[in-house]
Parts: C-alpha cells; sequence; structure tokens
C-alpha cells in the first residue's frame, strides 16, 4: 500500500496534483461548512437590531408599547422570517430625573424611554466529529443593544 501511494504521488502524469487539489478541496469545503452558523447568526442578529430600532421609534412617538405597538412589532418580525414566539419585547420609562417608572407607566413628553429585543434562535449545528460528521441542536438568544431617546408624544396622563 505503501509503495503504491508512493508511486502514484510520484508519477509524472499528474496523479499528486490531482490528489493534492482533492485534500485542499476536501479542507475548504470543511471551512465552507463552518461559516454557515456564523453567517446565518450574524443576519439574525441584524434583524433583531432592526426590529429594536422600530421599536424604539414607536416608544419615542407613543411614549409606550402598548398592545398595539407589540403586536405591530411582532408581525414585522414575522414578515422578516422570525417566529414572533420567541421575540421578547422590553420597555421602560424613566422619569426626568432617571428613576424607572413603574411597567403600566407611559413615558411624558421629554422623559426618556428605552428598549430592548431578545430573540431565542434555535438551531442545527454540523461538526465533524472523530471523522463522522453529526449535527447538534443548539439555542441561542441574540439581544439587541439597550436602545434609549427621548418620548416625542404629547399626550399628558389623565387626559390632558
Amino acid at each position: 500500500m505503501r509503495e503504491m501511494l508512493r508511486r502514484f504521488l510520484l508519477d509524472t502524469r499528474g496523479g499528486g496534483e490531482a490528489l493534492t487539489f482533492a485534500v485542499v478541496a476536501i479542507i475548504l469545503a470543511f471551512f465552507a461548512m463552518a461559516m454557515v452558523e456564523p453567517i446565518q447568526l450574524s443576519r439574525m442578529n441584524d434583524k433583531v437590531g432592526i426590529l429594536a430600532r422600530y421599536a424604539l421609534i414607536l416608544a419615542e412617538s407613543r411614549g409606550e408599547l402598548d398592545e398595539a405597538a407589540q403586536s405591530d412589532i411582532r408581525s414585522r418580525a414575522m414578515s422578516v422570517g422570525m417566529d414572533p414566539d420567541k421575540l421578547n419585547i422590553r420597555f421602560q420609562a424613566m422619569r426626568d430625573d432617571g428613576s424607572i417608572k413603574e411597567a403600566a407607566k407611559r413615558a411624558e413628553y421629554g422623559e426618556r424611554v428605552a428598549v430592548q429585543l431578545d430573540y431565542t434562535v434555535t438551531y442545527d449545528r454540523i461538526t465533524l466529529n472523530n471523522l463522522l460528521v453529526s449535527s447538534q441542536t443548539r439555542t441561542v438568544t441574540l439581544k439587541s443593544p439597550v436602545l434609549s431617546s427621548v418620548a416625542t408624544t404629547h399626550e399628558r396622563e389623565g387626559g390632558g
């Protein structure tokens, strides 16, 4: 076997180059497979960031993220291929002195609003273990940065 391999590699008709090309092609294929996971997660993270910016615009203009606004965010998530049930929307309104308002309170004009979205992704990761290709199911939570701005709503609490 060893002699046959040596003759194949030293053959001047190009057999050694063909074997080398095949080995390099296989190695490059594994690198390409390894890049699928980070690219998919990066694209999904971009979608979460875009939705978070949209949620911040709604929070700025309304002073809160009520059920209608959250429903709108979830429908946009569905339109970009995300599962709305795996999306967690967090909203906070802060007074002028920096203290956080209760969960049900809206931000008045000039007060700060903050939004953060979490999205849980479950995917299959293809790995190479002991020269066998296997698949592992992984779950990752992608978080947008906490985005904050100033509320521009002109409605006042108590009907004013």
